[in-house]
């Protein structure tokens, strides 16, 4: 009976190493997209305090809309995905599928190494989520070499409409300017009636900030504030009607009211809409156009 059992296990070794051919392949075509954003990944323990306050449910969106392209398509895979496993037949696959059972495991392994590090330095974003992909875009083709082979008219268009439903986050994808823990602060300055043109003061490289809003503001004057030249800083007048006078981000909200202080600026003299570790200071409702409430040091 052993040698009857040969050619089973030669055929099951084989599809084991293509399952981690195609995992190599997967992870291999990744490797361009983690190096073009590495440059937006978090770093060091200096972002461990955003990630830390950012709510787990902003983090799964995110990364839902990275992967699949938003909720509806990430509904519809979890409804297919949850037919299949119903059946009986399905079960087995699940136990012996190469493809299936590498992709789970190394989804696994690497949630769990990221669940460990954030035990101590939190890094769990959408962003950083990335190296996951490949893991569960082989699971999704195991599952859908699956329904091919059971219910192939079914299984079609199940995934064109998949992919359809997917396909629609292509645009966004490609043309949003984003950026994970400014995205929020960012959206309400572009929302500001009267800020077509500014100017407004904000804290570190404009280039980050001009990154978010030109786009959509292509005229904003946007003044920079150097984090060792602050105390240095005047914040003049406005001349125009637009009520955010300082717009900061990647404080936290203790190095934020440092901030203020070092410019001179009352805090009660100001509307500060927090964003996790983004501020927009704004004038209140009624206040005169341009006017900024200081201290005279």
């Amino acid at each position: 009976m052993l040698p009857a059992r040969w050619p089973c296990g030669l055929a099951a070794a084989g599809s084991t190493k293509h399952a981690g051919l195609a995992l190599a392949v997967i992870v291999a075509s990744f490797i361009p997209w983690i190096i073009y954003h590495s440059h937006y990944m978090s770093y060091g323990t200096r972002m461990a305090g955003w990630i830390a306050d950012f709510p787990l449910t902003g983090t799964i969106s995110w990364f839902l809309r990275l992967c699949l392209g938003g909720l509806a398509p990430a509904a519809v895979l979890v409804l297919f995905a949850g037919a299949a496993l119903a059946t009986q037949h399905f079960r087995g696959f699940a136990q012996h599928d190469p493809a299936l059972r590498v992709g789970f495991s190394v989804a696994l392994l690497v949630l769990g190494s990221i669940v460990l590090v954030s035990l101590h330095t939190p890094i769990l974003t959408s962003r950083n989520l990335i190296v996951v992909l490949p893991s569960l875009y082989l699971m999704m083709a195991a599952l859908a070499a699956y329904a091919i082979s059971r219910w192939r008219a079914i299984a079609v268009a199940c995934f064109g409409v998949q992919l359809l439903l997917m396909s629609q986050a292509l645009g966004w994808y490609y043309s949003a300017q984003t950026k994970e823990q400014w995205r929020e602060s960012a959206s309400f300055v572009v929302g500001q009636p009267d800020c077509m043109e500014g100017p407004i003061y904000v804290f570190g490289d404009t280039a980050n900030y001009r990154y978010l809003v030109g786009k959509s503001r292509p005229r904003l004057k946007l003044i920079g504030i150097q984090p060792d030249r602050a105390a240095a800083t005047r914040i003049e007048r406005s001349r125009g009607d637009c009520r955010v006078i300082l717009w900061a981000a990647d404080l936290s909200p203790s190095e934020f009211e440092q901030l203020l202080s070092t410019l001179h600026l009352e805090h009660s003299c100001l509307r500060v809409t927090s964003f996790y570790w983004a501020f927009v200071a704004t004038h209140h409702e009624g206040d005169a156009a341009g006017l900024v409430c200081s201290r005279v040091p």
